[in-house]
């Protein structure tokens, strides 16, 4: 499918990792693209309901912790523009953590994730608390211990009444996962219960940078597994490369009242191209 293209330009393939090739050079005719997307975070109205529940409670200790802006943007349907990803995704390189485009290399940075998302680029380091003694909260399983699915563990977490502190970490793990990291299981994991509980304490941890190793990560599994199933929140990449090829940016938009970049080109209304049109368009671009 891609062969055929002129060799890329020597400035980039130098800076490669050794033996490395990007996408564009090696990604055979054929490739399945079934499953590859199917952690993207589409909120449910049930979800949207339990951020509002919450919301009341505890959106002040979320803005001090810098996650109230992130966890507003999970009530938004995000429209996955696919082959502006695949076509993008061609170009990047897992050796730099970057894209490799005709121009020179680019990629997402700490600031770029604050800008879309609001999360805090500063604070405590996540990796202390990940490796801190683990606490006494119990995940909500299903029988025989397993894990559970999205909307169950939706349906056994949420509940009425006043917020419990065991339904705000819940609310956390959920929003961690499907939302933010979007692992690609399609199920609620332990991995998240320390963070949540860190947050739900209104600890300011420095997330804007996990969250950005998060998707070079999720970039580099993509990669290897020249687009199999993968997790990672490539809806943040999405979002900026929307922001930084307007080409490909939302038709209309409103920012002005809007708390993040992201809020505004997650709301805005977009032009769907084909996969040609975007790799065409990545290819060629000089600026």
């Amino acid at each position: 499918m891609l062969q055929g293209w002129s060799s890329f330009r020597a400035c980039a393939i130098l800076s490669l990792g050794k033996g490395e090739k990007l996408l564009l050079h090696s990604l055979e005719p054929g490739w399945n693209e079934a499953r590859t997307w199917k952690s993207w975070p589409y909120p449910i109205k049930t979800w949207i309901n339990w951020v509002d529940r919450l919301e009341k409670e505890k959106g002040e200790k979320w803005r001090n912790a810098g996650m109230y802006d992130a966890i507003q943007l999970s009530k938004i349907d995000i429209p996955l523009e696919k082959n502006l990803l695949y076509a993008a995704l061609c170009f990047w390189s897992i050796s730099s953590n970057s894209f490799h485009f005709n121009f020179g290399i680019m990629g997402p940075t700490v600031l770029d994730i604050v800008a879309l998302t609001g999360l805090r680029p500063h604070g405590e380091d996540i990796s202390a608390i990940l490796c801190a003694p683990k606490s006494t909260f119990t995940l909500p399983k299903g029988e025989k211990g397993k894990r559970l699915s999205y909307g169950k563990f939706l349906e056994l977490s949420m509940k009425k009444g006043d917020v419990t502190e065991d339904e705000h970490i819940s609310f956390l793990i959920m929003w961690l996962s499907k939302y933010v990291f979007c692992n690609g299981s399609g199920r609620v994991t332990k991995e998240c219960s320390e963070l949540a509980i860190a947050l739900a304490e209104g600890r300011k941890l420095a997330f804007a940078p996990f969250v950005l190793s998060h998707l070079y990560r999720g970039c580099r599994d993509l990669v290897l597994r020249r687009f199999g199933c993968a997790g990672g929140p490539f809806w943040i990449l999405q979002l900026w490369l929307q922001s930084y090829f307007p080409e490909y940016g939302p038709l209309t938009y409103e920012s002005q009242n809007c708390p993040t970049y992201g809020v505004s080109l997650a709301q805005g209304k977009l032009k769907h191209k084909s996969f040609q049109e975007c790799f065409k368009f990545f290819y060629s671009c000089s600026s």
